[in-house]
């Protein structure tokens, strides 16, 4: 059976494409409530440095960053393999 490996990584491409775009948008969406304990917003003891969202809620920055982090390192991973599928259908195997 001879099989289409254009159109099997023409499919892997979307795949990879949809779950990349996922992650950024849940990046662009994280968001990690400041921790009962900490009080007001800035720099406080302990190292935490708090914010207020556009809500008015007190938000973690760092660890709000790491979260984000987390997510684009794997849109990144899921768009190098949309790019290095989408290669594969345009070169010959």
């Amino acid at each position: 059976m001879d099989v289409p490996w254009n159109k099997v990584a023409l499919a892997l491409t979307l795949a990879a494409s949809v779950v990349s775009a996922l992650c950024w948008v849940m990046s662009a969406r994280a968001e990690v409530r400041a921790k009962p304990g900490t009080a007001g917003v800035g720099a406080l003891l302990g190292g935490d440095i708090v914010i207020k969202n556009a809500l008015g809620q007190r938000i973690d920055l760092i660890d709000t960053m790491a979260m984000q982090s987390k997510w684009n390192r794997w849109a990144a991973i899921f768009a190098a393999l949309a790019t290095s599928a989408q290669v594969l259908t345009v070169v010959p195997i």
